[in-house]
């Protein structure tokens, strides 16, 4: 991998775009190059763009712990997470962004782009969610569709993660300068790091986690098979006893409690009985009594028919006189309506005179007002002009007062930033000279700190032999007695095995003494018999329930039908009326308008004169020519009658349509019940062939016979005589007579107390054998149960005994663990004496109580030294930084407040400009603005143009409607001669029939005031009155019938009250002993239960031992609650790797050293001085060059060691400060010739020294205002 270009715009401190190209002179050639600047300037956030561009995200910001913080001010809505990439966009800007250009490991040429934009392009929009895109630069494709597909291709043709990608492009000097002064723990954290090996940490922790689980799940799985309750044989033969007894017991009480229901049930038949026949009386005489009433409207339906010829006549005539009063008072209205047509007709020419005046007349008044408004838009546009140049001047005026402020804020900032360095300085000084007792621990303190680790932890594997050797004589006393308790358990167990034994043999051949298949054969013949005859019962149930709806569907469609004769006729009634209304609406609609036409023509009027012809119709009449007050008077009137028959019409047309609604309702209620009684019927005809097929079923079973059981022969003699009583009943039944479904009822129930007696019986048999196979299971359960008892208990033994001799070897090696243990601690602190009493007299009490205590409050007074050391070289180097930029703050001071003079003058000069403008254009269109004005005459102009145009449409109105009044008065006068003629003509003719008939008008009127519909509803009435006389009848005789039948089918020795009481308390006795037997089987069947799940539960109480054996071993290897077990030695076996690929690179930098581990420790370095005759040294005592070369090394090795591709550009980021010229030119040499390899390297560096030694440079140079602009120079 080989990056070839770096873009980017606006990024943190680097205003605008910017650019390095590697594949020009001259970087091109270029093999080491420096990236220098002043701090601050803005040298890593190159490096940052190229890491936003590859994978989103920078160290920096990487480094931040937890979830960060929100940046901005109080209140601000835009304020970033510190963690957000998006916080290295440069304020005031509104987008940025970072491109990569690289050649990937499979030699394609590519080009990452990470964009940034604000809402809507304003600088002070909300940040946008980045945009990121991967392109072929060869072939000008894009790669991938979301960010997540884009980031997955980028690190593909890298060949590296983020992770590694920082630890072999990106290099950290202070990582490593930190890595060789740490101690055994925190070197391997910082390892694991950097390798990203953390998985043998997560290793260790996953199993001591896994350990713990599976002990908790063995303790667990012990503690429910201690918990299982499981009866003892003795305890198991008695509740079996008892369960037979209780059984007995129910059966007794369940055939008492059925007696009484069948008492029970006969009484409450009975009362029905007699109760329908007493409904059946009282609809007899309803019916008698329906039918006198009906008497006067079967002789009125008589005398209607006679007279229902002559109806044609009749009607005929009174649409003829309708037809004519009709076409009369058309014949006026026409005429009333001619004459206010004329006066309309002249007062809209008048009006259209009017209008084109007014048209004139706004014309030139628009004319005349041109000049004077073109010289207020030329004033306008000049005035418009002087603002906008006074604001312009405002703003520049406003921004430079602003720069003049802000320097002068940055001025007291350096000199407070000043002021603080220098407290800071003496603060520091003040400190050290106060603390000099500590600077020989402060000196070396992380040999001493090691030191102290190591005799720490010696010490702590003593302490932990010695508490373990305590805790295994503990173990192994308890141990012992539990092998002797195993012992006697083994024995006890296999005296219970042996009983278990013979108990199982003796239940088998009970159990095989009773077959169950012989039992479910007879079961199953007795269910198919039982099927058929429930089905025939449900058959002959819904035949007697369709014969009681059949009557009440009857009954309802005769009262429905009488509801529908009586609205049709309210109907043709309400249609009459709504006709008649609807022509009197008509009229008085015609004169309304007449009236209104008259009451327009108020100016015709008053030339009306009496005896003179009228100068629109021509008629010396004059019927309008009244005062406007009195016509208007006659309009509000007709208005009225108007408004009154509209309201009639709306009601009876809303009656008319109810009644219709009804009518028509109730003729569909009748269909519907009509077709109801038509699918009763058909439901049935259908019932009769379910019942004979039903009763060929039965024959079918009869014929194979009942099976009979060892102790059932004289169940199945009385099942066999009913089965053959009901045979006799013959096939041909009408269910829909009563008798007939009487009989059936009778016979199905017959049967099906036959077949109850022959299902208690085979239950009675098939619960022994079931009661025998139980216990033949439940002792093949026993069995088995303790011979795994057994089996664990044997096994238990065994491994008490070998744990025994495992614990005797164990102690024996925990107390030569001991005393090794405190020697080493000896020899480790003696030569750490004289430095721990200097800077503490109490070491030695401290380390005995707690030595981790010890070695952090040292470690704290040495690092106190060290960050007040360095806090004085900050502040040094700081007032160093600080007094250039106060003279170069200082000078650029002056410089902004002459420019804000300047501006002030412009601003005042454009103001007065635009006040005399101003002044001017108030004289003209006395300031009003030119739209208003040209508004107003706009819409002066509109209106008479609207006005023209209603004028003439008035005009063209009122000929129009003279026209049409005129041709409807001619036409009405021919229609009423007409209508006048047709009613002679139908009057002479209804005379005619009426003679003939031997009938007055007044008589055939009467009779023909019913309508047909009524008349229909009588005859219909009349014919139901008579089937319900008849079917009230065949009712009564048949419930007199059932009663009598009823009867005689016997009845039971209780009366009704004591059978009644009789079932109450045999239903609680059968209850209670209900409760017994569920009790006592249920026991039982929770031993079943609890003797499986103990079974079942030893094969897993095994594994779980062996799952927990097996993480035990596991644990003791590597596993550990922190996982510094196993990641010790793992990071142990990265490191040596890491000091193979770091000691090539230090061959070329320093010579003289080699790294290796220390022996006998994992993690431990030490540095072998070859110039001393191969001397081993400890890291801590190099110098600060020579420490810097040797992170150098590592860091180079580093980037090896982790790259799965080849990296051919690397970038070492700061740490060079602390070599001479020597050592630098040595580094630099060294760097200089990783160009061999085909790398390309760039130091990033603020050392004046370094930037002289390369001759190509990124130099980054700030420019004020926090900005900073990139260029490459070559020296």
């Amino acid at each position: 991998m080989k990056i070839l270009a770096v873009r980017g715009e606006n990024l943190a401190s680097l205003h605008g775009p910017f650019e390095l190209d590697f594949e020009a002179e001259p970087l091109e050639r270029a093999g080491l190059f420096a990236i220098t600047g002043p701090t601050g300037a803005g040298k890593s956030t190159l490096l940052d763009a190229i890491c936003l561009a590859l994978y989103g995200t920078t160290p920096r910001i990487e480094s931040v712990a937890g979830r960060g913080y929100d940046v901005g001010r109080e209140g601000e809505e835009s304020r970033l997470g510190s963690t957000d990439p998006a916080t290295i966009l440069r304020k005031g800007t509104a987008s940025g962004g970072a491109e990569v250009v690289f050649r990937g490991r499979d030699g394609i040429r590519y080009r990452a782009c990470w964009k940034l934009q604000r809402a809507r392009g304003r600088i002070d929009g909300k940040i946008q969610k980045p945009t990121v895109q991967l392109w072929n630069d060869e072939t000008s494709t894009a790669i991938g569709r979301t960010a997540t597909e884009v980031y997955r291709a980028i690190e593909a043709a890298i060949g590296l993660s983020y992770e590694q990608f920082c630890r072999s492009v990106l290099l950290a000097q202070g990582e490593f300068a930190r890595f060789l002064q740490a101690g055994e723990k925190d070197r391997a954290e910082l390892l694991e790091r950097v390798t990203g090996t953390e998985i043998y940490r997560h290793l260790s922790i996953a199993a001591h986690e896994r350990h713990a689980e599976a002990k908790r799940a063995l303790a667990e799985l012990q503690r429910e098979l201690d918990g299982e309750r499981i009866l003892s044989n003795e305890e198991r033969l008695a509740l079996e006893a008892s369960r037979g007894e209780a059984e007995k017991a129910l059966v007794e009480a369940r055939a008492s409690l059925q007696e009484a229901v069948d008492a029970h049930a006969w009484h409450e038949a009975l009362e029905r009985f007699e109760s329908g026949e007493r409904e059946a009386d009282a609809a007899i005489a309803l019916a008698e009594a329906a039918w006198t009433e009906s008497a006067p409207m079967r002789e009125a339906l008589v005398a209607a028919e006679q007279a229902l010829p002559l109806r044609p006549l009749f009607e005929a005539a009174d649409d003829a006189v309708r037809d004519e009063v009709r076409a009369a008072e058309g014949v006026e209205a026409a005429v009333r309506a001619h004459a206010e047509a004329v006066v309309a007709s002249e007062g809209a020419a008048r009006g259209l005179a009017g209008a084109r005046d007014r048209q004139e007349q706004v014309a030139a008044s628009q004319e005349a007002a041109r000049p004077e408004l073109e010289e207020a838009r030329r004033l306008d546009a000049e005035l418009g002009a002087a603002k906008a140049g006074a604001a312009e001047a405002l703003e520049k005026r406003r921004e430079a007062a602003s720069r003049v402020e802000a320097q002068r804020e940055g001025l007291a900032s350096i000199r407070g930033s000043m002021a603080r360095a220098e407290a800071a300085r003496s603060a520091a000084i003040a400190w050290l000279d106060e603390h000099g007792r500590l600077s020989a621990l402060a000196g070396q303190w992380e040999r001493w700190r090691t030191e102290l680790e190591r005799a720490a932890g010696v010490q702590g594997r003593e302490r932990t032999a010695t508490a373990r050797l305590s805790v295994l004589e503990r173990e192994k006393t308890s141990l012992e007695g539990m092998v002797a308790a195993a012992g006697a358990a083994v024995v006890e167990v296999d005296a219970r095995f042996s009983e278990a034994c013979e108990v199982e043999a003796s239940a088998v051949r009970a159990s095989e003494s009773l077959p169950r298949a012989s039992l479910r054969a007879q079961r199953g013949a007795l269910e198919r018999t039982e099927r058929h005859a429930r089905s025939l019962e449900g058959v002959v149930e819904e035949s007697v329930r369709l014969q009681v709806e059949l009557g009440s569907l009857r009954s309802q469609a005769a009262s429905i039908a009488t509801e529908r004769d009586r609205w049709s006729g309210e109907a043709l009634k309400l249609s009459a009326q709504r006709e008649l209304l609807g022509s009197q609406l008509e009229a008085a609609a015609l004169e309304a308008q007449a009236a209104r036409d008259a009451l327009e023509l108020g100016d015709r009027r008053a030339l009306l004169r009496d005896g003179e012809a009228c100068p629109l119709c021509g008629s010396p009449d004059h019927p309008w020519g009244a005062e406007g007050a009195a016509i208007a008077g006659r309009l509000a009137e007709r208005e009225a009658r108007l408004s009154s028959l509209r309201i009639d019409h709306a009601r009876v047309d809303r009656a008319h349509a109810e009644a219709a609604t009804r009518a028509e309702a109730a003729a569909g209620q009748v269909s519907a019940h009509e077709r109801a009684a038509d699918e009763k019927l058909g439901r049935a005809a259908a019932l009769g062939d379910a019942f004979r097929e039903e009763r060929s079923g039965l024959e079918r079973e009869n014929a194979a016979g009942p099976d009979d059981g060892a102790d059932g022969a004289d169940v199945a003699d009385s099942s066999a005589r009913r089965r053959a009583e009901w045979m006799a009943i013959p096939v041909r039944l009408d269910l829909l007579v009563p008798e007939d479904a009487r009989a059936a009822r009778d016979a199905v129930t017959a049967l099906l107390e036959a077949l109850g007696e022959e299902r208690r019986a085979l239950d009675r048999r098939e619960s022994e054998a079931e009661r025998l196979e139980g216990q033949a299971s439940l002792a093949r359960a026993r069995v088995a149960s303790l011979r795994q008892e057994k089996e664990s208990r044997e096994a238990t033994l065994r491994a008490g005994e070998q744990k025994l001799q495992r614990f005797a070897v164990e102690a024996q090696e925990l107390r030569l663990r001991s005393e090794g243990a405190r020697d080493e601690v000896a020899g480790i602190l003696r030569p750490l004496a004289p430095i721990l009493d200097a800077a503490r007299a109490s070491w030695r009490e401290d380390f005995e109580r707690n030595p981790r205590e010890l070695v952090d409050g040292l470690g704290r007074e040495a690092a106190q030294w060290s960050a007040h050391d360095a806090d004085r070289a900050r502040a040094v180097e700081s007032l160093a930084l600080l007094h250039p930029r106060e003279a170069a703050a200082v000078s650029l001071l002056g410089e902004r407040e002459s420019a804000d003079d300047a501006a002030v003058r412009a601003q005042e000069n454009a103001a007065a400009s635009a006040d005399e403008l101003s002044r001017r254009r108030g004289l003209v269109l006395g300031g009003e603005p030119v739209s208003v004005r040209e508004a107003a005459l706009r819409e002066a102009g509109a209106a008479a143009s609207k006005a023209l145009e209603a004028a003439r449409g008035v005009e063209a109105l009122a000929s129009s409607s003279l026209a049409r009044a005129s041709a409807l008065v001619e036409a009405s006068e021919e229609k009423r001669v007409q209508a006048g003629a047709a009613r002679a003509q139908k009057e002479a003719a209804r005379e005619t029939a009426l003679a003939d008939a031997g009938l007055t008008f007044e008589e055939a009127r009467a009779r023909l005031n019913r309508y047909p519909a009524e008349l229909e509803g009588w005859r219909r009435r009349a014919a139901d009155l008579e089937r319900g006389r008849d079917r009230a009848r065949t009712l009564a005789d048949e419930r007199v019938r059932a009663r009598v039948a009823h009867e005689a089918s016997g009845r039971p020795p209780l009366d009704a009250e004591a059978a009644k009481l009789a079932k109450e308390e045999r239903a609680a006795s059968c209850s209670s002993r209900e409760t017994a037997f569920h009790d006592v089987r249920g026991r039982l069947g929770a031993d079943d239960e609890a003797r499986k799940r103990g079974a079942a539960m030893l094969p897993r109480l095994e594994a779980a031992g062996a799952e927990a054996k097996r993480w035990s071993d596991l644990h003791e290897l590597i596993g550990s609650a922190s996982g510094d077990k196993f990641q010790l030695f793992a990071q142990s076996l990265s490191l040596q790797v890491l000091l193979a690929h770091a000691n090539v690179h230090l061959e070329e930098l320093v010579p003289r050293y080699r790294l290796e581990r220390v022996p006998g420790h994992d993690l431990q370095l030490q540095v072998v001085d070859r110039d001393m005759g191969d001397e081993v040294r400890a890291a801590s005592t190099l110098s600060g060059g020579e420490t810097f070369l040797v992170s150098l090394a590592l860091a180079l090795g580093l980037s090896g060691l982790s790259s799965r591709a080849r990296v051919e550009s690397l970038f070492i980021d700061e740490g060079f400060g602390t070599l001479d010229p020597q050592a630098l030119d040595t580094a630099l040499a060294a760097l200089d010739a990783l160009q061999a390899t085909g790398r390309k390297v760039g130091v990033i560096s603020h050392v004046q020294g370094m930037a002289e030694r390369i001759g190509v440079q990124v130099q980054v140079q700030p420019e004020g205002s926090g900005r900073s602009k990139v260029s490459v120079a070559v020296r």
